[in-house]
């Protein structure tokens, strides 16, 4: 359900909420989406968590992890980074390599999930492609009310965080930390401070 919501209606909150707002005293028995599930049971519950998502709020304190790796220095850093998150006590994290994980299961991970971690080296001086598909679903679909973090790895110059954080900050989001660089492969002091971030 979440993954038919965040991919085919996310970006339409508002107008899930005014058409909530006139259903609201009617007994809803079937929802039938005009090319979604249909639901014949569970409808309030149904209704709830349409109700959450189009306020963007998320449904769990979990964590989605994405990323984009070249040569495996990325993906250390993402590995790092739920290590961290898992010795913190958080137990649903989902890392999500994005260069082979169909993106609308990253968007629904996202849409379920109240922390996102992006991670993605720097490509042709800009953004790996597959994070960039990403950076530019999450902007489609208006996502809000995410902590986010970034983790970027570059060589000569680190652009994957700036172009990173200009999407997140035209997607009106925010960071709840600095931005870990690593250059070439991280050293072990990059990768405790993915842990700790």
């Amino acid at each position: 359900m979440v993954r038919y919501y965040s991919n085919i209606v996310g970006k339409y909150g508002k107008f899930v909420q005014k058409a909530l707002k006139k259903l609201e005293s009617f007994e809803i028995s079937t929802i039938c989406s005009t090319h979604g599930p249909v639901w014949r049971e569970k409808t309030a519950e149904v209704i709830d968590i349409y109700d959450r998502l189009s306020r963007y709020e998320p449904l769990d304190d979990g964590v989605t992890i994405v990323y984009g790796s070249m040569y495996g220095n990325t993906e250390q850093m993402a590995e790092a980074a739920a290590d961290g998150l898992a010795a913190a006590g958080v137990r649903d994290i989902s890392v999500l390599n994005a260069s082979n994980t169909d993106l609308s299961y990253i968007i629904a991970d996202i849409f379920r999930h109240r922390g996102l971690v992006i991670a993605a080296p720097t490509y042709s001086d800009g953004l790996f492609p597959p994070v960039a598909a990403v950076m530019e679903a999450i902007a489609v679909r208006g996502v809000q009310n995410r902590e986010v973090l970034l983790l970027g790895s570059h060589t000569w110059s680190q652009q994957a965080i700036k172009v990173m954080t200009a999407h997140i900050e035209a997607s009106g989001l925010s960071t709840v930390a600095d931005a870990v660089s690593a250059k070439h492969a991280p050293a072990p002091d990059v990768l405790t401070q993915c842990r700790q971030s």
